[in-house]
């Protein structure tokens, strides 16, 4: 063979190993680096959407994408049946949003409960007369009391009319959303007027005021609840890893409450709010960051 012709092959054999190992690499690259987007989706109550910028932090740590959209009960629900989304973190069971589930469980999927402890009710200043819920019946002849909830697709307003028709009450209920509504509860409080409002925890607002539940004997708002990640059918087997973190992931009532004091005290992007918060709360990094 002539010195030519075996250069030729040489010269061939290195560009095609520097092309295949090129290729390789670009290969190994893209699949490192191109993680699917994870679409969040959060209701309009503040503490929903602070933890749900607080899970997609902890996504984006494991190299996820994430977009976050906002949809009210029903739609977001309906969304995730239609797989145009793929997370909703918060559904709180079995009471508060049983009708949601009961509606949409055959197009969802519950991977985990994140939080216990959850509580929904009717929830007045701590000096109010009022004791029970039945207290409302013995006293509507005399009072001009009306019901502050917050939007007619929430489940605490579900439950609010609810009650309503179980004790029997002639009261007005009023629908606004949660910001207004505890905007509301707080003036009052600091006037010193009477005031209902069906309200739940976890929720700042019971940490920097005085305020109460009201006795509910026929057990209508249901006893404590859990706070759970639900998900579009088929969102474990396309996002395994993902799946495993929201299965397992934790944060405790107090944690949530602290949370949003933070976000609605300070003034910013609520994303960069909680971030900040992080930081200042390790704990929750600590204890979820074995699933990292």
């Amino acid at each position: 063979m002539r010195k030519t012709d075996l250069y030729k092959k040489l010269y061939f054999i290195f560009f095609l190993l520097v092309f295949l190992g090129l290729g390789i690499k670009n290969q190994i690259n893209d699949n490192n680096s191109t993680k699917k987007i994870i679409r969040l989706v959060h209701a309009e109550w503040l503490e929903n959407e602070a933890i749900t910028t607080l899970v997609s932090l902890l996504l984006e740590k494991q190299g996820y994408q994430v977009e976050i959209t906002f949809a009210n009960m029903a739609l977001f629900l309906y969304s995730l049946a239609l797989k145009q989304c793929d997370v909703f973190v918060g559904l709180w069971l079995p009471n508060t949003h049983g009708v949601y589930w009961d509606k949409f469980h055959e197009s969802l999927e519950d991977i985990g409960i994140f939080c216990k402890g959850a509580r929904v009710g009717l929830n007045v200043p701590e000096n109010s007369s009022l004791k029970s819920i039945l207290d409302l019946k013995r006293k509507q002849k005399n009072t001009k009391e009306v019901i502050i909830t917050s939007s007619i697709d929430s489940g605490a307003y579900q439950r609010t009319i609810a009650a309503i028709k179980a004790y029997e009450i002639d009261i007005t209920v009023l629908p606004t959303n949660s910001a207004i509504k505890d905007s509301m509860l707080i003036a009052a409080i600091k006037k010193n007027e009477s005031i209902i409002v069906a309200g739940w925890t976890p929720n700042w607002i019971f940490s920097q005021y005085s305020i109460r539940f009201l006795d509910d004997p026929l057990g209508v708002f249901g006893q404590e609840e859990s706070a759970h990640i639900v998900t579009k059918k088929g969102f474990e087997y396309e996002f395994p890893e993902a799946a495993h973190f929201l299965r397992n992931f934790q944060i405790s009532l107090e944690e949530i409450a602290d949370l949003t004091h933070y976000v609605l005290n300070r003034k910013g992007k609520i994303k960069l709010l909680v971030k900040n918060w992080l930081l200042e709360n390790p704990q929750i990094l600590q204890k979820n960051i074995k699933l990292l």
